[in-house]
């Protein structure tokens, strides 16, 4: 049977009108009014359930798939078949100093311990959260003065937020694909401690369980547990079964699973901390005195959608071994919640080459500290890359290398179409520019496109009929200054050659031999010398040049003795060679530098009508 009828057609009136067509070709209803028959309401039928079915297939099959999957759990479980388990809730942490004061209590103890789980609170402007700390801490008596250190020496006690629960289940009978559920969507999964007991009367012959990720040989005598995200949100604990990993609790055990509960990025930037517990010494309860050395950090919430998307295949990629770039970025991503961005790559694309190492770059959370961001450093290579790379590859860890954008944009408007004056427009076209930076730049490998920005700022509204722009960018060092040293100054692209028209380098102030004085090059010339701020008059006629097409400028016995504007940085602004891209490699970050951009309004006159005729 011919039908007119399109399979992708699935909108309900495509569907009828369909329908309706396909009846009007037959000859019994050629003049058949379907408006006002009783067949219509068939055809209604017909419609919807084919509109329904269509979408239904539609939703089943995206689901099917990681790429197209839209229900979290559908994406969880895409990706734990790729062997990636999605990152649960992450506490917030902080550095604190405590210490007891014991002066005048005899006898004094030879050592005081502050126990794992010892209980502290701090608060932001959303609440109040209770932290506790994860390991003991020692102190022993400095005149009274008891202050504790770690394992390491270090007085920095890292404290986390989240409440300790525990959920015990009873062994009645063991089933095939036996699986424990906590009922918790807030549960810091790394946190989970699983002990295994011989009854369920017993407190005693416990057997602890060690998360499988940690596993490094496992027989059938193996105890290890496996915790992931179930379908509702909740967590699942299961064992092995003798032969999968290791050996399973069997009927009559008793199972406590312990954990932390967390709040997650709520509980950043918390801040004052106080103890809440005591500690106990000759039998008294003594108050924890705490110093704050940082806001709380490294909170997150359970790990995106897109984000493991995005992270799953990469880690299936990499298989458990470290080898290419993208191989440690998801190892790091995974892993590191208070990294936010990272950038690798190998010693052979290093400027200058460096074989036999792999150079990272990480992008911290906001207002991590520097103890924290060591931590990480050194557990990034301690645990991952030391068992997981190429042998005789080292790390070599580089900060971020921010380029800021200096723009100058200039707009044409249209008065009478539009009510705001112009300085509202400016503001429309600034908010916009500093939101897109915010939204599409600030990471690694994200590219600065300036059509995209003026195609923005031109469907801001009605009144803006077109828009230009002018980019430079500036980098900044720190010179040591009254030293005369040699700098060498990297841009993520090349600059723009030498012109009469324009000076394609400048600096920011400083002063030189007792004058202000900035950097500059020298006319059509990559030579750079060193000019008087006042007089115009050279101080220096070559202190340096710069190479356009390797965006490098290098000065060479520079010396300053003191910078002006308050900053203990060099500010040196040049013009790309291409205005239109900025792409960076690396580890160079694109921002944009606020203070720096300037927004113009001409209005124009599109009343004007001017009649062409010929003389």
């Amino acid at each position: 049977m011919a039908t007119n009828i399109t399979s992708t057609q699935l909108d309900f009136d495509t569907i009828k009108t369909s329908l309706k067509t396909y009846f009007e070709s037959k000859n019994e209803f050629s003049d058949y009014n379907f408006e006002g028959a009783g067949l219509n309401n068939i055809l209604d039928v017909l419609a919807y359930n084919t509109h329904f079915n269509g979408l239904m297939a539609n939703f089943a099959i995206n689901e099917s798939f990681l790429n197209t999957a839209q229900l979290r759990s559908s994406v969880v479980s895409h990706a734990e078949t790729l062997g990636y388990r999605p990152r649960s809730k992450s506490p917030s942490n902080s550095i604190i100093k405590v210490n007891l004061n014991l002066t005048g209590v005899t006898p004094l103890p030879s050592i005081v311990t502050m126990l794992k789980g010892t209980k502290f609170s701090a608060s932001t402007e959303g609440g109040t959260y209770n932290f506790k700390t994860r390991e003991d801490y020692t102190a022993i008596s400095e005149n009274g003065i008891y202050r504790f250190k770690g394992s390491t020496g270090s007085e920095n006690i890292i404290v986390y937020e989240g409440t300790s629960k525990t959920k015990t289940f009873l062994v009645d009978s063991v089933k095939e694909d036996q699986v424990y559920v906590i009922p918790d969507k807030n549960i810091d999964s790394t946190s989970v401690i699983v002990e295994v007991y011989p009854s369920t009367t017993s407190d005693v012959g416990k057997e602890s369980y060690t998360f499988l990720q940690k596993a490094i040989a496992v027989d059938a005598t193996s105890t290890y547990f496996d915790i992931k995200e179930s379908p509702n949100g909740y967590y699942e604990i299961n064992f092995g079964d003798g032969t999968s990993f290791g050996k399973s609790p069997v009927a009559g055990n008793k199972i406590v699973v312990t954990y932390d509960s967390v709040k997650g990025a709520d509980a950043n930037g918390s801040t004052y901390f106080t103890a809440i517990d005591e500690i106990a010494v000759n039998g008294v309860n003594k108050t924890i005195n705490v110093t704050s050395e940082t806001e709380s950090i490294g909170g997150s919430f359970a790990e995106s959608i897109e984000s493991i998307r995005k992270l799953a295949p990469i880690q299936f990629s990499a298989q458990q071994r470290l080898v290419t770039p993208l191989d440690y970025k998801g190892m790091i991503l995974t892993n590191f919640p208070v990294v936010t961005d990272v950038a690798v790559w190998g010693g052979q694309d290093n400027i200058p080459i460096d074989y036999g190492k792999v150079f990272i770059s990480l992008k911290f959370a906001d207002n991590t500290s520097d103890v924290v961001k060591t931590t990480t450093r050194n557990q990034i290579t301690s645990n991952f890359t030391k068992n997981l790379s190429v042998m005789s590859i080292s790390n070599v860890f580089l900060d971020p290398y921010q380029t800021f954008l200096e723009l100058d944009v200039e707009f044409y408007y249209n008065q009478g179409l539009t009510s705001n004056t112009l300085s509202s427009l400016k503001t429309l076209v600034k908010n916009y520019i500093a939101n897109h930076f915010l939204t599409n730049l600030g990471k690694f490998e994200d590219v600065f496109r300036r059509s995209t920005i003026l195609t923005g700022i031109d469907s801001l509204e009605a009144s803006i009929l077109g828009s230009k722009m002018n980019v430079k960018m500036n980098q900044r060092f720190e010179p040591q200054l009254g030293s005369n040293t040699s700098y060498q100054i990297n841009f993520p692209v090349s600059l723009a050659a030498p012109s009469l028209v324009e000076t394609r380098i400048v600096s920011s102030q400083f002063i030189y031999g007792g004058k202000t004085a900035y950097l500059r090059n020298v006319g059509n010339s990559t030579n750079i010398e060193v000019v008087d701020s006042i007089l115009g008059s050279t101080l220096v006629s070559s202190i340096g040049t710069y190479t356009p097409a390797l965006g490098k400028i290098e000065l060479t016995g520079f010396g300053p003795t003191a910078i002006v504007g308050g900053t203990n940085y060099i500010k040196i602004t040049a013009r790309p060679s291409d205005e239109s891209t900025i792409s960076p490699l690396r580890n160079y970050v694109i921002v944009l530098e606020e203070s720096s951009l300037k927004v113009f309004g001409n209005i124009e006159n599109n009343e004007t009508k001017i009649a062409l005729g010929t003389v």
